[in-house]
Parts: C-alpha cells; structure tokens; sequence
C-alpha cells in the first residue's frame, strides 16, 4: 500500500457483493488511512458486485467519483 502514496486513489464497492468480499476493501481503506496515504472509499449499501448506479449517466457514485476527478491535474 506503501506505493500508492503518490498515486490518489478512489475505490468503490457493493456492500452485498458476493463475488469478492467486501471486507478487502474495508481493510484496505483502513490501512491507507492509517499511513495517511490519501484516497476515498464509497462503499455502496446493498450494492451487488456489478453496479448498474455506476453505468448510469445521473447515478449518484458516478456523481461522486466525477466530483473527486474534477480537480485534478495529471
């Protein structure tokens, strides 16, 4: 994790995903705050692995990750 310190990450997961736990995610975005290291997790209640919200054009969680891409410069 200790590499993503110059990379800003953002990550999204269903919280009923049954195809990959979402407990890795959890851990995950723990252990990023804990370095310090920044990043945002949206976990979304009851959201299945496949996000359908995410494909659609007024979906909240993709309201969400444009905001967050919005300012920022590569």
């Amino acid at each position: 994790l200790d590499n993503a310190r110059m990379v800003p990450c953002f990550f999204i997961h269903g919280g009923a995903d049954e195809v990959v736990p979402v407990q890795f995610d959890r851990w995950t975005a723990e252990e990023l705050k804990a370095k310090g290291i920044e990043h945002e997790y949206l976990e979304v209640p009851k959201g299945p692995h496949v996000l359908k919200e995410f494909a659609e054009s007024s979906g909240e969680v993709k309201k969400r990750l444009q905001g967050w891409l919005a300012g920022r410069v590569r």
